[in-house]
């Protein structure tokens, strides 16, 4: 982590192994390299480093781009660029952009600007007593 900003790679990961009869069809962007895309924002909120405040998750996206060959084959990868910054003081959600280089292509492969995170809000008061399941497990 450098200031306000992350940077690194992220490679698409190999998934079939966890599916049934080790079987994937091949998507168009993997949801799991979306996914850690997404992680890349945990390390400016102050995750691995003792001082994120809460817990976040993500809440919305302004924009998405996503090119007509985005990486989608397990071990490639792209090198991304994540940026904002959490105000300590503001209570509300975090904005940050998400942009994945692949070397091969002049143009970003995945945009993603005004990507917010927001606080979970939530806890347990020290007078409330757990609620029950409303399901069954058999």
């Amino acid at each position: 982590m450098s200031g306000d900003y992350t940077v690194g790679r992220v490679a698409v990961p190999g998934t079939a192994a966890s599916m049934h009869s080790a079987h994937e069809t091949r998507p168009i962007v993997s949801t799991s390299f979306m996914n850690l895309m997404f992680q890349f924002t945990f390390p400016l909120l102050g995750a691995g480093f003792g001082s994120m405040p809460s817990l976040f998750m993500p809440s919305a996206i302004g924009d998405v781009g996503i090119s007509t060959r985005p990486p989608n084959m397990p071990s490639e990868s792209v090198r991304v660029v994540a940026a904002g910054r959490l105000g300590r003081q503001s209570p509300g959600s975090v904005s940050f952009y998400i942009h994945a280089w692949n070397a091969a292509c002049g143009e970003p492969v995945v945009i993603m600007d005004d990507f917010k995170m927001s606080h979970v809000k939530g806890g347990m008061v020290a007078d409330q007593k757990p609620r029950l399941p409303r399901y069954k497990l058999e």
